[in-house]
């Protein structure tokens, strides 16, 4: 009877009422599904990156773009550049990319081919897949050494000795 004589009470309390209703029927707590396991490694994308195998290439700044969010683990230690640099190499993560920075002081060898081979560095940040055979190659010179050294033995069997 009270609330007959006001109306807008009335009104507003059932407004309440289906508010309260709609909003604790609506949603429905559930874990996240997500999809299939992760198992492959981080790749990486050739169009973002800067290009391998270059000649007559004196970076200052070397950019490997991968096809997923990567972490990189202790640079410092499973990085090996040959060969090997006076400075040490700055390496920052931005995202999907890895920054590679050489020292302003550092002076690199002419004709020479460095390799930089990333071990066992870089994993995607979800199921920690390693890439693996990530290496970046470049040449002060005009050519890529291949680093490999062609020939055959010789031997002569003496006889009675």
């Amino acid at each position: 009877m009270y609330l007959l004589c006001f109306p807008y009470l009335y009104i507003m309390i059932w407004r309440f009422i289906a508010f309260l209703i709609i909003c604790t029927s609506c949603a429905n707590i559930k874990g996240i599904e997500g999809g299939k396991e992760d198992k492959t490694a981080p790749k990486i994308v050739l169009s973002k990156s800067s290009p391998n195998q270059q000649t007559n290439f004196r970076p200052k700044e070397i950019k490997l773009n991968f096809n997923e969010w990567i972490a990189l683990q202790n640079p410092t230690q499973n990085v090996i550049v040959s060969p090997s640099v006076n400075y040490p190499i700055k390496f920052r993560l931005k995202g999907k990319t890895v920054h590679l920075e050489f020292d302003k002081r550092e002076v690199l060898k002419d004709s020479t081919t460095y390799s930089i081979s990333f071990g066992n560095a870089i994993e995607d940040i979800t199921a920690k897949n390693k890439a693996s055979n990530i290496k970046f190659v470049f040449s002060t010179g005009s050519y890529i050494d291949s680093l490999s050294l062609h020939g055959f033995v010789l031997m002569h069997l003496l006889k009675n000795q």
